[in-house]
């Protein structure tokens, strides 16, 4: 199975990229980051992706053509998130960044 797994720099999104290697599922990688050298030695493959930008989650998801989607990609930092600097990132990265995933899911018809 192919799985495209969003925010792979993270805790959560690195432990998924690297079990879904290990049952032997075909995973690729994304996250803002520039690169990602998480489990290079499985020469999985990672797309720098921006998920608050919907042209571009559509255009790596149509180019991927996943099975499954896995998101992990999310504004984790509480405390921070309360600020009222941060609250339209915040919004921006948690509830559009996770449509656009959606919108793309749906066009490839990925689970």
């Amino acid at each position: 199975m192919k799985v495209f797994v969003t925010g792979v720099g993270g805790q959560l999104g690195y432990d998924v990229l690297l079990n879904l290697h290990k049952k032997g599922h075909e995973g690729i990688g994304s996250d803002i980051l520039p690169s990602f050298n998480g489990i290079s030695e499985f020469d999985v493959p990672y797309f720098q992706l921006d998920i608050t930008n919907k042209e571009s989650v559509i255009d790596t998801v149509e180019r991927i053509k996943p099975d499954c989607i896995v998101h992990c990609a999310a504004w984790t930092a509480v405390d921070a998130a309360e600020e009222i600097e941060n609250r339209s990132k915040v919004h921006s990265v948690n509830v559009v960044g996770t449509e656009n995933i959606a919108i793309a899911a749906q066009k490839v018809n990925a689970r």
